[in-house]
C-alpha cells in the first residue's frame, strides 16, 4: 500500500491515472491493512481534485470512482471532514452535467448513502431533482432520478425539505418536455411505493388531486398512463381511511356536461377506484348512478 501512496508523487498524468486504476481494483477488497492508511490516501486524493482541471477525463473518472469506493468500503473508519466534503461537493456540481457525469454521480451516490450532512450537498441534490427533469439526455435524467429517490427516502430530512421536495415535483408535472413528464412519475410512483404510509397518508390528498388535473391536461398517452399508474399505486398504498376520504372527494367532484374534460377525468379516477380497491357494493352503486347521470 505504501508503494500506491509513493506513485502520487510523480506529476506524470498517465501514472498518476493508472495508479487511480489499481487503487479502485484493491479498495473493494476490503483489506485490514487499508483501514491505517485511509487518511492518506484521503489526502492524496483530494489533492488531486484540487488540480484536476486538466481536462483529462480518464483522470476525473478515475478520482471519482476511487473516492465513492473509499467513502462506501471504509467510511466507517475515516469519515471526511467538513473542508473535504465542501470541497468534494463544489467539485461534483462541477461535474454533474457533464461527460464525466457516471462517475461523478456515483461519488454522489457514496455520500447519499452516508448521510453526509453539508449544505453544499442539500444544495446540489437540488441541482439533481432539476436535472431529473430538465436534462435531454435520459441516462442523466435516469441517474438524478436514482440519487433523488434514494434521498428523499433514506436521508435525514426536516419535514418542511421534504415538503418542499413534494412541492417541486408537483410543480412539474406539467413540464413542457413529455420525457421529463414520464421521468418525473416514474419517481413520483416509486415514492409513492416506498413512503412509510404515515408520510404518505400526509400527502396523499396534494399528490392525488394533483395526478387528477393532470389527467384533465395530459396530452401524451405513455403519460397518461404513468398517471393511472401512479394514482392506483397511490391509493392502494395509503390507509383505507384516506382512500375512503379520496373516494368520496371525488363523487362530490362537479362534473356538468359543459365540463367534459373535468367529467371525462371523474369518470376515469373512478373506474380506478373500481379497478383497485375492494369497494362495497353500496360504493360501487353509487358509481354506476355518478356514470348513468352524464350520459
Amino acid at each position: 500500500m505504501p508503494v500506491l501512496l509513493e506513485a502520487f508523487r510523480t506529476y506524470h498524468t498517465p501514472m498518476v491515472v493508472s495508479t487511480l486504476h489499481v487503487l479502485g481494483s484493491v479498495i473493494p477488497l476490503g483489506l485490514p491493512g487499508f483501514q491505517g492508511l485511509l487518511r492518506k490516501f484521503l489526502g492524496k486524493l483530494f489533492k488531486l481534485f484540487e488540480s484536476s482541471g486538466t481536462g483529462d477525463l480518464d483522470f476525473i473518472n478515475s478520482l471519482f470512482k476511487c473516492t465513492a469506493e473509499l467513502i462506501r468500503s471504509y467510511a466507517t473508519f475515516q469519515d471526511l471532514s467538513q473542508p473535504q466534503l465542501k470541497t468534494l461537493t463544489t467539485i461534483l456540481k462541477q461535474h454533474v452535467n457533464s461527460q464525466a457525469q457516471g462517475p461523478a454521480f456515483q461519488c454522489l451516490r457514496a455520500l447519499v448513502y452516508r448521510k453526509y450532512l453539508c449544505a453544499e450537498l442539500y444544495d446540489l441534490i437540488e441541482t439533481v431533482q432539476d436535472l431529473m427533469v430538465t436534462s435531454v439526455a435520459r441516462s442523466t435524467r435516469q441517474l438524478c432520478a436514482g440519487i433523488f429517490t434514494q434521498f428523499l427516502l433514506e436521508y435525514p430530512l426536516e419535514p418542511s425539505r421534504v415538503e418542499q421536495h413534494i412541492n417541486h415535483i408537483i410543480k412539474n408535472l406539467g413540464y413542457f418536455d413529455s420525457e421529463g413528464r414520464t421521468q418525473l412519475l416514474e419517481v413520483l410512483g416509486s415514492l409513492t411505493e416506498r413512503f412509510p404510509r404515515e408520510l404518505l397518508d400526509q400527502y396523499a390528498e396534494l399528490l392525488f388531486f394533483s395526478l387528477v388535473l393532470r389527467t384533465v391536461n395530459e396530452g401524451n398517452a405513455k403519460c397518461r398512463e404513468k398517471v393511472a399508474s401512479v394514482i392506483k399505486r397511490l391509493v392502494l398504498r395509503c390507509s383505507p381511511a384516506k382512500a375512503k376520504t379520496l373516494f368520496n372527494t371525488v363523487l362530490q367532484m362537479e362534473s356538468e356536461r359543459k365540463q367534459a374534460q373535468l367529467a371525462q377525468a371523474k369518470h376515469t379516477i373512478l373506474g380506478l377506484f373500481i379497478e383497485t380497491l375492494p369497494l362495497k357494493a353500496a360504493d360501487t352503486q353509487r358509481v354506476f348512478e355518478q356514470c348513468l347521470k352524464a350520459v
